[in-house]
């Protein structure tokens, strides 16, 4: 979750975390970006890429092109801080798309809590998230 701080913009980084609960012992590798610019959201998905150097650690040449382990597995009783030779990087999944609120609703009958109005987009430097 980027750029949102405004009341509005905590509501809706509140709607959309509980779309994705916090699992702290998930062993996955994916994330999912949310990233608010200009009342824009777009919503982008990651894998975490382990990419081997081939450098020598503690007499261990970490080369992972070969072994079923994931980098983590590899790298286990390592310091952090160290240079291993190994560098991560982001490789992008799919899908992306770019979202614009209208409106939020609280409830089924309570009525609507914040609605877009078309005109609003006039002035450039004003923005709602």
């Amino acid at each position: 979750m980027n750029n949102f701080a405004t009341p509005l913009g905590k509501l809706t980084s509140g709607l959309f975390t509980s779309l994705y609960p916090a699992l702290p012992d998930f062993k996955g590798r994916q994330v999912v970006t949310l990233h608010n610019q200009r009342d824009y959201i777009f919503f982008r998905r990651h894998r975490y890429v382990f990419r081997d150097t081939g450098e020598k650690h503690n007499g261990k040449i970490f080369q992972g092109k070969g072994d079923k382990t994931t980098g983590s597995e590899r790298l286990g009783g390592v310091k952090a801080g160290e240079d291993l030779g190994v560098r991560v990087g982001l490789q992008e999944l799919g899908p992306r798309f770019t979202l614009k609120l209208r409106r939020v609703e609280r409830g089924v009958c309570e009525g609507i809590e914040w609605e877009w109005k078309g005109g609003s987009e006039k002035d450039r430097r004003k923005f709602q998230m």
